[in-house]
């Protein structure tokens, strides 16, 4: 049972999203814009909204492959997790936030190309859930 006072964010909603380090907007032309380092610098562009995967990046990934790192394009820092993985694969995750609420609160994105998965932190999936998400 679905606990009614949790927000539910829906599929397709438009995630304003932010460096968890400069607080600075990570969207640039209606998209996520990531800096990746896969041996090469360049970036990943990602859709912005709840569970829409579209994606493009300026240098070949491999699919089932994860990227090395995914950093800032305001301050250059890892937005590396260095205490969770991805649930369904396993994989490394980066961490940027969002804003739900009238706050900004941690939003995982797994970093292997073809991986789905995407969550919140433990403290967060108190108040707040993903429509649609693996972690129901």
């Amino acid at each position: 049972m679905v606990d009614e006072n949790k927000e539910i964010i829906e599929s397709g909603t438009f995630l304003n999203a932010y460096c968890p380090h400069c607080d600075k907007s990570l969207l640039e032309d209606g998209m996520l814009k990531l800096k990746i380092h896969n041996g090469e610098e360049g970036f990943l562009m990602l859709s912005p909204y709840l569970n829409v995967f579209t994606s493009k990046s300026t240098i070949f990934l491999a699919e089932d492959k994860t990227v090395k790192d995914i950093r800032c394009c305001h301050c250059n820092r890892s937005l590396i997790s260095a205490d969770k993985t991805c649930e369904k694969c396993g994989s490394e995750v980066a961490k940027i936030a969002i804003g739900a609420r009238t706050k900004l609160i941690d939003f995982y994105i797994c970093t292997k190309k073809g991986c789905r998965w995407h969550g919140l932190s433990s403290d967060d999936l108190i108040d707040i859930r993903l429509q649609d998400s693996l972690e129901w």
